[in-house]
């Protein structure tokens, strides 16, 4: 019995220095190359992420000149269709009265320069318009005046009744931006 007993006792102790084992060396040790590997694939996956957005930087570099030539004509098409020609309105002007006449309505322009405004980002004309029409043909211009493709504000509308039946008179202060 005694031999049982001595086998049993080193039998026990391998077995509890193997659970030691177990749990003071080889468990902290595979927590710790688990976080390792997972930072390492954080790291990889922003290296991957900086290195394409290198390629793009390296990419949008080369292609530089011709996102600036488009770039460029873009500029001009938005400007030749958004802003008016500052020495020469007669298209907007026109455009005005083509309206008007569409509408029914009598119309007189003025052009008045206006002085630059401090921290304004782009000069401007103002265009006094006297109009003289129906009530409904009136509202449909100023509508229409909502949906220009020039870049405009209105600043003043007075509307009034005019003497002649049916037919009111108006007022209109708009702000043009335009190119130098």
């Amino acid at each position: 019995m005694k031999e049982n007993k001595k086998i049993l006792i080193a039998g026990g102790t391998i077995v509890i220095i193997n659970i030691l084992i177990v749990f003071l060396l080889i468990l902290p040790t595979h927590k710790q190359i688990r976080a390792d590997l997972e930072k390492f694939l954080e790291e990889k996956k922003a290296l991957a992420t900086i290195t394409q957005e290198l390629s793009d930087f390296k990419d949008f570099e080369t292609k530089a000149d011709l996102y600036l030539s488009d770039l460029g004509r873009m500029y001009g098409l938005i400007t030749d269709q958004v802003f008016i020609d500052k020495e020469l309105p007669i298209n907007f002007i026109t455009f005005l009265e083509e309206e008007a006449q569409k509408n029914g309505l009598s119309l007189k322009v003025t052009p008045i320069l206006a002085p630059k405004e401090e921290n304004a980002l782009f000069n401007s004309i103002n265009f006094q318009l006297n109009i003289e029409g129906q009530f409904p043909a009136l509202l449909e211009f100023i509508k229409r005046t909502e949906h220009w493709q020039w870049l405009v504000e209105t600043k003043l509308l007075s509307i009034a009744k005019n003497e002649k039946e049916g037919y009111i008179a108006a007022n209109i202060l708009i702000k043009a931006y335009v190119r130098e």
